[in-house]
């Protein structure tokens, strides 16, 4: 039985395909059980398909979800994968569903390049790509795209999976600028499924940043894996993953991020030698190896899995309790995959730990805000930027709008030795610490904008005259507008949040740059561009 939201999603998938949009990117964020909804689409279709993944791991995990359904399928991957995937089954389900005869298959990427005169492509009728963000006409996932198309005909339709529709390089997903995806259909937010208990709430803690990242270049849009790897490896990063672990989440289940397969081995081994149990994976190890370190992990037999991006995209086991964050990344969507892994339900559970080492959180903001994904351009998200409490014994990370730490209750002091009225930066546009001075001029300008007469343009006669009062009107109504804007804005916080106007104030300027006063002190052109803006987010909540 599907989720209300995964029958609304599964529904839009299938309005898209007779809107003929032949091929259909449909995003779901860890936790709403897209491999659920990729099966029931395939049992519904009832004709001859085959789900595509690009790692073992995730091989399992779809042929195990199809196999909870009843669904027979077969399966192309190496034979070691299917050795592991069918005693998965025999571990689950007492049987295995494993039918190389199936209507329904789930392959390795790889493997089916490597098969690509299977004559059961020829019989397809839908093709699903699960992390289809990787999907590109000229990569080795656009490869299998066409291989599929030239072997089953023009009828074929195409379902992609993702949690994150964009790409760290830039490029576009959509078919009109190069990519793949004829359209795009979403399911619910992460912040949607915390909130109804899909996904567990989570404990953030900002800790001291090892690898200092200044400098390194940017390549595939990310830092350089060789350059971030050689400044970890001279880091302190190792000693504090462990250390921070045993001082906050001793004897939890967790996995770490690393920079390289040769710092994961680091982590590792230290973990090992303060008596924590612990093994890496990376795109090197062989498929026996990892179902085996697995298996070991969902039994209690290790506590730490470090690796580099091997458990970062779709990787499904609630049994982790803690994240530990040691790669900086400038990727978005790798930040969110790698955060997510901790917010899986299970029982005793009640919320996930994140331990960012890496600036992540300061980089990126916390990954539940409000977004809105698009096929083509960025995603349009709230963000907004995340405090680090100073009292060395908390450390909890929250957003920068808070006027206190929620958490101990520590108020960081303003910055000394500014002038008095202080930077935005200083006062994160929290007007309780602007001086009674500032205050007052700020309000006496608003006041002045508001008024039917351009005070300073007394003077004038005349056209002279006539333009200024124009002038004047334009802006003063702009204000009107703004302040209007403002006020909606603002409502629909406190209503949603329940905080203080003194939380309003300082999430305004995390948000738009400004404080709310300032902001009603602009050029009238500069009210109108925030006042479509503002309204522009209120319509995407």
């Amino acid at each position: 039985m599907l989720r209300d939201y995964q029958s609304t999603l599964k529904q839009q998938i299938f309005e898209s395909w007779r809107d003929d949009n032949r091929d259909v990117l449909a995003v779901m964020p860890c936790g709403a059980g897209k491999t659920v909804v990729m099966a029931s689409v395939a049992d519904t279709l009832g004709q001859p398909s085959i789900a595509l993944a690009h790692r073992a791991e995730l091989v399992a995990q779809i042929s195990l979800t199809f196999a909870r359904g009843g669904m027979r399928h077969r399966i192309i991957a190496p034979k070691a994968t299917v050795a592991a995937v069918e005693a998965y089954h025999f571990e689950s389900f007492g049987k295995s569903l494993i039918d190389q005869d199936g209507r329904f298959a789930v392959a390795s990427v790889d493997a089916l390049l490597r098969r690509a005169d299977d004559p059961f492509l020829k019989r397809l009728a839908l093709w699903q790509m699960d992390e289809a963000h990787h999907v590109l006409p000229d990569n080795k996932w656009g490869k299998i795209v066409d291989i599929v198309r030239a072997a089953a005909g023009p009828r074929v339709r195409g379902l992609g999976w993702t949690g994150t529709p964009s790409r760290t390089d830039g490029r576009s997903l959509c078919a009109r600028s190069g990519g793949v995806w004829g359209s795009l259909v979403c399911g619910p937010s992460m912040r949607e499924l915390i909130d109804v208990g899909h996904l567990c709430d989570y404990e953030l803690y900002g800790l001291p940043q090892s690898v200092d990242v200044s400098g390194v270049s940017i390549s595939g849009g990310d830092y350089n894996r060789a350059q971030i790897g050689a400044r970890a490896k001279s880091s302190a990063i190792v000693g504090d993953v462990v250390a921070h672990y045993l001082r906050l989440a001793a004897g939890l289940a967790g996995v770490t991020f690393a920079c390289s397969v040769e710092m994961a081995v680091d982590h590792a081994k230290a973990f090992r030698d303060a008596g924590v149990p612990a093994a890496v994976l990376s795109a090197k190890t062989a498929d026996t190896e990892r179902a085996s370190i697995i298996r070991a992990y969902r039994n209690g037999e290790l506590l730490q899995v470090c690796n580099v991006d091997v458990l970062g995209e779709g990787f499904d086991l609630p049994a982790i309790r803690v994240v530990s964050l040691a790669r900086p990344t400038i990727s978005f969507p790798l930040y969110v995959q790698q955060f997510c892994r901790g917010l899986r339900p299970s029982d005793g559970k009640r919320l996930g730990l994140i331990l960012d080492h890496a600036g992540n959180a300061r980089r990126h903001g916390l990954p539940d805000r409000p977004l809105t994904w698009r096929l083509e351009g960025a995603p349009l998200r709230e963000t907004v930027r995340v405090t680090i409490c100073g009292r060395p014994t908390c450390a909890r990370a929250y957003e920068s709008y808070e006027p206190a730490c929620p958490y101990c209750g520590w108020d960081e002091p303003p910055e000394a030795g500014k002038s008095a009225r202080g930077t935005p930066e200083t006062l994160d546009g929290d007007l309780t610490r602007y001086t009674p001075e500032m205050l007052a001029q700020l309000r006496m300008e608003a006041a002045r904008i508001a008024s039917v007469t351009p005070l300073n343009a007394a003077h004038l006669t005349g056209i002279a005259a006539l333009g200024a009062a124009k002038a004047w009107e334009k802006r003063r109504a702009a204000q009107a507008e703004l302040a209007d804007v403002i006020d909606a804005w603002g409502g629909q916080f406190l209503a949603t949040h329940g905080d203080s106007f003194r939380a309003l104030y300082r999430r305004f300027y995390a948000i738009y740059g400004i404080d709310t006063l300032s902001a009603l002190t602009q050029s009238g052109p500069e009210m109108i561009r925030m006042a479509e803006k503002i309204k522009k987010d209120l319509r995407n909540v």
